[in-house]
């Protein structure tokens, strides 16, 4: 997993980022806290966070990788909010870093089933 985590003061580097993923033409899914981006070109994933979310404002890159050893995401967050949003923060990259090793796991159970 790759993490990069960047505290900065809010300012519109996260509102750029967004409209780059909105160019894509990605499929959007709207929830009450984050929108999700799903870039099926590039088996990328970005969520971006809503003033709702704790961590706002923040953007989580998940990007699908393939090698010998399986499938696996590759992770990069930013956080542009403030000091006290970064606890918030640490806590959902850790989330998704849960997720990512229960899907890997899942994974390989499946594809060891097919292999001789």
């Amino acid at each position: 997993m790759v993490l990069a985590v960047t505290a900065v003061t809010p300012d519109p580097t996260a509102r750029l980022g967004r409209k780059d993923v909105e160019a894509r033409k990605c499929e959007k899914t709207e929830e009450p806290a984050i929108t999700i981006f799903q870039c099926d070109a590039e088996m990328t994933f970005y969520y971006f966070t809503k003033s709702l979310h704790p961590a706002h404002p923040s953007v989580v890159e998940r990007a699908l990788k393939e090698n010998r050893e399986g499938v696996y995401f590759v992770e990069n967050g930013r956080s542009y909010g403030p000091d006290k949003t970064q606890p918030a923060f640490e806590a959902w990259l850790k989330e998704f870093k849960a997720l990512d090793e229960q899907v890997r796991q899942d994974i390989a159970r499946e594809q060891a089933k097919t292999r001789p």
